[in-house]
Order: structure tokens, then sequence, then C-alpha cells
């Protein structure tokens, strides 16, 4: 297992710590602020000599925009909610 694809992982958990810990708690601001930052690293990495790794960032992204999406509904924000499925979409492509 290479190193981006353990980063990838290690992003993974911190979406799902997000999730748990903020988001399910109703703190949506704090939840949002952490899946973006994930979104962020995840941008970041440079896997575009590792398929591998490439398919693990998509699926990975994916997951962060419909955590995303689904705090912005919550927040009452259904139009970028909306946008923010459609990125959800493409990054599951």
């Amino acid at each position: 297992m290479t190193e981006v694809v353990v980063s990838i992982q290690a992003y993974e958990d911190e979406i799902e710590r997000a999730l748990q810990t903020l988001e399910m708690a109703g703190e949506l601001d704090r939840a949002l602020a952490a899946y973006r930052e994930v979104e962020e690293k995840l941008q970041t990495l440079d896997v575009s000599s590792e398929p591998a790794a490439k398919r693990a960032q998509q699926r990975v992204l994916a997951y962060c925009l419909i955590r995303q999406g689904n705090v912005l509904r919550q927040r009452g924000e259904p139009q970028r909610a909306l946008e923010m499925g459609e990125r959800e979409m493409a990054a599951a492509r």
C-alpha cells in the first residue's frame, strides 16, 4: 500500500469521526468545516501516476461531498446541497 493510499484512508477516517462526533451531535458548522478541510487535503494529493490511488481518492472525495451536501440540507440550504450533489456525482464517475 502506497503512502498516498494510506493518506486517503486516514482522510476517510477523518470524515467518519466528523460524522460521528460533530454532524450527529448537531454541530453542523463544525462538521461542514471538517468535511471541507478533508476535501482540500484530498484535492492536493498527487495521484496521477497511481490508478488505484486515483480511484480511492475519487471514492473518498465523493463520500466527503455527500456528507457536505447532507449538512447543507440540514442547514436549510437546498440549492447549495444540490450543487454539492452534482459535484459528488462527477467525483464518483
